[in-house]
């Protein structure tokens, strides 16, 4: 049963109950202030609320700026600080990384961004295009490339809204 069937109910039971004791105008205005919460949107709400994975903070979490894919990670004692990045597909991209680690590292975005060395102590900046929108990840690896250090969910969005 809808929850605006449920509410006009409760409000006709209400009505039943309560009518010899609220009478007139405040009476009318309580039961359409009800059945107009009871109408209202409930997803109004929800559409505004950034959603970020169970363990990541707002800090954590990389976003590009609308139309703009300028986008900074950090690699710091062999890992991302971040915790996913968020790219909006098909644009133009510059990834900064900023390796704050004294090791030289290899970077690569699986099916995006070939291997590339991470100078330590160094900022190093890709420049790319974003495919369409998906799930994809990043991996660290040593600067011989054959251990794998860490890894980044990157995600391609269409208008900053995740796929």
């Amino acid at each position: 049963m809808s929850n605006t069937r449920m509410s006009v109910m409760a409000i006709g039971h209400l009505a039943s109950q309560r009518s010899r004791s609220l009478t007139g105008i405040p009476y009318v205005v309580m039961l359409l202030g009800m059945l107009l919460t009871a109408c209202g949107d409930d997803n109004a709400v929800a559409a505004t609320e950034e959603v970020l994975p169970l363990d990541a903070t707002p800090a954590s979490t990389v976003d590009a700026a609308e139309g703009v894919n300028d986008v900074m990670l950090t690699v710091k004692s062999g890992t991302f600080e971040q915790t996913e990045l968020v790219l909006l597909q098909n644009q133009q991209t510059k990834l900064y990384i900023r390796n704050d680690d004294d090791s030289d590292y290899m970077f690569e975005i699986v099916n995006m961004v070939e291997k590339t060395r991470i100078t330590g102590g160094e900022e190093t900046v890709l420049e790319f295009t974003t495919p369409n929108e998906g799930f994809y990840e990043a991996r660290l690896s040593t600067g011989d490339g054959f251990s794998l250090k860490a890894k980044l969910a990157v995600v391609v969005a269409i208008d900053g809204e995740t796929p």
